[in-house]
């Protein structure tokens, strides 16, 4: 770094010991274009060391982003806790240096990647591969934990932990130290910080964390090993919370009952009930699947931290300052460059010893030890004065120093204010996250809300189209109705017409039964008129054959003659009647038959009609919704030509009164067809009406929901300004 001044962290081991002078970005190869991990706040890339050849990992880390973020004091904490950490299963920090624009980290590059990526790739391991990978990071926890005073990683997950190697054969290796903290026992964490799916309830009631906390994670991450998916998912940050404060979890139908167990006994709320990391790798499930490759084991034992840490944070304020400086063994740290130039020539030519003169100089005289203590003299004199302004200074410093120090009081006076400030913010903060929770509550049930109103929407325009539909098919259901009501008008009249055609023929026929009655009368009285007349003239033709006297044949003859006239005329006219009557019973013949042919012809046509009518009837019945349009107009028209067929035929039949009577009997099966349309219709009416209250039912309650997702807005704008 060209401006030591500008220097934000403290120099690594190497360089405060002197073994090296501080890297540089020159120093270094990549290895690869793009970036081979990325966070939010920098990048790692493979690079090669160019003089060793060594490959290494280099997280690059952007200054302004820090500083911005007020990450300064996280970033010495976690470079200080990596310096410190020496394990088979925790990626070892060998190096770190900065210059004007970035920090750098050199870091033990792990080639098999993150255990995330390859959990991504096979969806979910076998419980052999679980458990083993289980065991590493058990190893590393426990060398955590054991260190003095113990460290929390607090954010362990699959994106934190790297394979040294690709395949089944990589080995856990723990990374991003940048959560972690030390432990202190007289005083629990309680920064809010780790990934949300893998929160513990007292991160989220914000009571205070131990290294238990690390317990829960290794519960969260088995489930996700062995499923591939984290536990307590759910569509809302609250709605997550709630799962975890409540520990509700769906294991698979199939999911190992020893691995569940160890599960539960990792994910309980109450931090002093989890099972411990020795317990662990007793516990039955971890015993069935041994080791698939040879465990790495390191005897851990309790040392204070030895790198120095020259900050004055409250990230550190639970880190013991009294601790000594201890000296860094080589494995703490690797030298990657070289001291500076300059120095190696001195050391590796140091400047020639004195040579012995080969005069010596003569000894001095008293003149010149007279001039010598009196130069001594001069100089002690002003030696004294010079001690006398350091005196006067070192007075004013001393003040100066009481003023400090009376202000270091003023500003520990400021300074517990402000703790009480700031504790009193803690607490408004907590009502705040508190309130923000209670509000995504409220957001959570507003938006359940929006989706029941998109649903009654959309019930509603359902409903809307389907009243449409039904509107339609009751104006359809209304013509077929006026349609069935005209044709049966129509009936009724041609009925009507029909009955009093029947009753002209009935007329016709009576005065043709009066007429050939009278007739039939008057030929008998005219037939017994001259049967009498005949017997008369017999009668006085016997008596004028006795008496032959009297009459005379002329007489006789003439009288004979009549008498024949009148036999003739009787004969004929018996004759006329005779043929009349015949006549007359024909014609009465043709008229049954015709009217027999006719009324069967009448009832086959009308048998007909009625199953037509009758088939309507049932279609119209079962299917009020989508009425089927009938062909009314062309049997309408049928049967008025088949009446007017009959009516030519059937003038004098007595028989048209019972075809009345059926026509009649149709009409009255349509009467009734037409009313159970009309209460169809009614019913339909009354399940339109219906439909419109519940419309108008769903548009109040639509304004009602509208109205308070406009209040909890506005409340949600102000809580937010707050």
């Amino acid at each position: 770094m060209k401006n030591r001044n500008r220097r934000l962290l403290f120099p690594s081991p190497s360089v405060l010991n002197g073994a090296e002078r501080e890297p540089q970005v020159s120093d270094f190869e990549t290895l690869t274009k793009k970036a081979i991990g990325e966070g939010a706040f920098g990048e790692v890339y493979k690079v090669r060391h160019k003089v060793s050849k060594e490959l290494y990992a280099i997280k690059v880390v952007g200054k302004q982003k820090v500083v911005a973020a007020n990450l300064l004091p996280q970033l010495r904490r976690e470079i200080r806790i990596m310096y410190s950490l020496n394990h088979p299963h925790i990626i070892k920090l060998y190096n770190h240096f900065e210059d004007d624009n970035n920090f750098y980290l050199v870091l033990e590059l792990a080639e098999g990647g993150t255990l995330w990526g390859r959990l991504a790739k096979f969806k979910s391991f076998d419980e052999a591969t679980a458990a083993q990978y289980l065991r590493e990071l058990i190893l590393a926890l426990e060398y955590l934990h054991s260190r003095d005073p113990p460290i929390i990683h607090r954010d362990i997950k699959p994106e934190n932990l790297l394979l040294d190697k690709e395949g089944r054969d990589g080995r856990i290796k723990v990374a991003d130290f940048g959560w972690s903290n030390f432990f202190n026992a007289d005083r629990t964490r309680m920064t809010y910080c780790g990934t949300l799916d893998y929160l513990a309830p007292e991160m989220i009631n914000q009571q205070g964390h131990t290294t238990s906390l690390d317990l829960w994670n290794l519960g969260v991450l088995l489930f996700e090993l062995l499923t591939g998916t984290a536990p307590f998912q759910a569509p809302t940050q609250a709605a997550m919370f709630e799962k975890i404060l409540k520990v509700r979890i769906t294991f698979p139908k199939n999911f190992p009952p020893l691995a569940k167990d160890l599960i539960m006994r990792l994910l309980r709320v109450n931090p002093a009930e989890r099972i411990a990391l020795q317990d662990i790798l007793n516990h039955p499930w971890m015993q069935t699947h041994q080791p698939i490759r040879p465990t790495i084991v390191q005897n851990v034992q309790k040392e204070a931290l030895p790198c120095p840490l020259e900050v004055n944070d409250e990230t550190t304020a639970d880190i013991p300052s009294e601790d000594p400086i201890k000296p860094f063994d080589e494995s703490e740290f690797r030298v990657l460059s070289k001291p500076k130039k300059e120095e190696e020539k001195k050391e590796e030519n140091p400047p020639p010893a004195p040579q012995a003169a080969e005069n010596p100089t003569p000894a001095p005289t008293p003149t010149a030890y007279t001039q010598q203590v009196s130069t001594l003299e001069t100089e002690l004199k002003q030696t004294r004065e010079e001690n006398k302004r350091y005196r006067s200074q070192l007075e004013d410093k001393e003040a100066e120093l009481e003023r400090v120090k009376n202000r270091i009081q003023e500003l520990e006076g400021v300074l517990a204010k402000l703790d009480n400030d700031c504790e009193e913010k803690r607490k408004a903060e907590k009502n705040l996250k508190d309130q923000l929770a209670e509000k995504s509550n409220k957001i959570a049930e507003l938006k359940a809300l929006q989706e029941d109103e998109n649903k009654l929407y959309q019930e509603y325009e359902a409903l809307r189209g389907k009243c449409l539909e039904k509107e339609t098919e009751l104006s359809l259901l209304k013509t077929e109705i006026e349609n069935m009501e005209k044709l049966a008008k129509d009936k009724a009249a041609q009925a009507e017409s029909l009955e009093k055609e029947i009753e002209r023929v009935k007329g016709e026929i009576d005065q043709t039964k009066q007429k050939y009655s009278k007739s039939k009368s008057e030929m008998h009285d005219q037939f017994l008129k001259l049967s009498t007349e005949v017997d008369v003239l017999q009668k006085e033709l016997q008596s004028k054959e006795r008496d032959s006297s009297v009459v005379s044949l002329e007489a006789l003859l003439t009288f004979t003659q009549e008498n024949l006239e009148i036999l003739k005329k009787r004969s004929r006219l018996e004759n006329e009647l005779l043929k009349q009557y015949q006549d007359a019973n024909e014609r009465l013949i043709q008229l049954d038959n015709k009217h027999t042919e006719m009324k069967l012809q009448y009832e086959n046509d009308l048998a007909e009609l009625r199953r037509k009518a009758e088939s309507e009837i049932r279609e119209l019945e079962s299917s009020i919704v989508k009425p089927v349009e009938p062909n009314s107009d062309a049997d309408l028209e049928v049967l008025k030509q088949r009446l007017k067929d009959s009516l030519e035929n059937q003038k004098r039949n007595k028989a048209m009164y019972d075809e009345l009577q059926h026509l009649q009997a149709m009409i009255q099966h349509y009467e009734k067809s037409l009313a159970f349309a009309q209460r169809q219709l009614q019913d339909l009416e009354f399940l339109r009406e219906n439909d419109q209250k519940q419309i108008i039912q769903q548009d109040t309650l639509l304004q009602n929901y509208n109205q308070e997702i406009q209040e909890y807005r506005k409340k949600l704008q102000e809580a937010r300004l707050v």
